[in-house]
């Protein structure tokens, strides 16, 4: 994903990777704690992925 924008929300540990553009887009959770984002021509536009850090390091 080229120019892409993300964030990281620590109080939630969710991180947050979409491309920068404002183009609506459906989100739909591709295995346990992962959403990924398609536009109307279902490319991907962006991923949400909850406790991030608990499940990289298992914290």
């Amino acid at each position: 994903m080229r120019n892409r924008k993300t964030n990281y929300d620590r109080k939630y540990d969710i991180l947050y990777i979409s491309k920068n553009n404002n183009k609506p887009a459906i989100s739909k959770e591709i295995i346990d704690g992962v959403l990924l984002r398609r536009d109307k021509d279902s490319k991907i536009v962006g991923v949400t992925i909850f406790d991030v850090l608990e499940a990289i390091l298992g914290e």
